[in-house]
């Protein structure tokens, strides 16, 4: 389902990082939007190191095959009223890891 799909997973800090990870490891190609701005470097770097690019600032969701959000995320948040837009989809990080825990 996420093979080679252009993904951004947005919150890293509510266990968006380690979906992130396992979404890398099919085959996507993952972008982790830090929304609250709470990952610390080390984390970050991290990530970068194994392929995962981050941004502590909201991108273009046209630019993502689909994005995964948490159910508290504020719908106004701009990627999400982006992808309403652009009609990109978006599923939460509980669909997200029970995709992976399938596969």
């Amino acid at each position: 389902m996420f093979r080679n799909k252009r993904i951004a997973v947005l919150d890293l800090t509510h266990g968006g990082s380690v979906i992130a990870r396992k979404l890398k490891k099919t085959g996507a190609y993952v972008t982790g939007i830090d929304v609250y701005k709470t990952l610390v470097l080390e984390e970050r770097e991290a990530l970068e190191h194994e392929g995962i690019r981050t941004s502590s600032t909201p991108l273009q969701a046209s630019g993502f095959d689909v994005l995964i959000a948490p159910v508290h995320l504020d719908p106004h948040y701009p990627m999400l009223s982006d992808a309403m837009k652009e009609k990109v989809p978006v599923i939460s990080h509980h669909a997200a890891v029970g995709e992976l825990m399938k596969g």
